[in-house]
């Protein structure tokens, strides 16, 4: 919907990759509707979301774990993936949320020991997108 004196509407939620069509109906203060446009047939850009923000890594004593956070992603995420990275130095996956998550806790974690996390995005088309690293040390002495 587009109230007078706009001319222009932005409509989100597109998926790449398929067609759309789009036409127009004026309907006045009185309810009168005018006849339906031309239509215009339009595809969505097809690009790779941005990466996602990790922004905060931190023990959380009352969850007894590791809290992640960022913003909501942007349009075009399907997918998050929590990975942790492994002594030997390879990231694994560790949980998969939906694309309004903000926050999740790894709640796996031991005491005395830092861990290191990547948040990955992954778009419509399969495309994979990892944040930079952020490490938190869980307190105590290690086991």
């Amino acid at each position: 919907l587009v109230r007078a004196p706009l001319r222009t509407r932005t409509i989100t939620g597109l998926l790449p990759g398929q067609r759309y069509e789009v036409a127009l109906v004026a309907v006045d203060d009185a309810g009168n509707a005018s006849p339906v446009s031309e239509s215009l047939r339009a595809a969505p850009f097809d690009r790779a979301v941005g990466a996602p923000d990790l922004r905060r890594v931190r023990y959380d004593e009352a969850r007894r774990g590791v809290r992640l956070e960022w913003e909501a992603p942007s349009d075009g995420v399907v997918e998050l993936l929590v990975l942790r990275r492994e002594p030997e130095g390879t990231y694994r996956p560790i949980g998969s949320l939906a694309s309004g998550a903000t926050s999740f806790i790894d709640a796996t974690v031991r005491t005395g020991r830092e861990y290191e996390y990547v948040l990955r995005a992954r778009d419509h088309a399969g495309r994979l997108i990892d944040s930079r690293s952020r490490s938190a040390t869980v307190p105590g002495a290690a086991r």
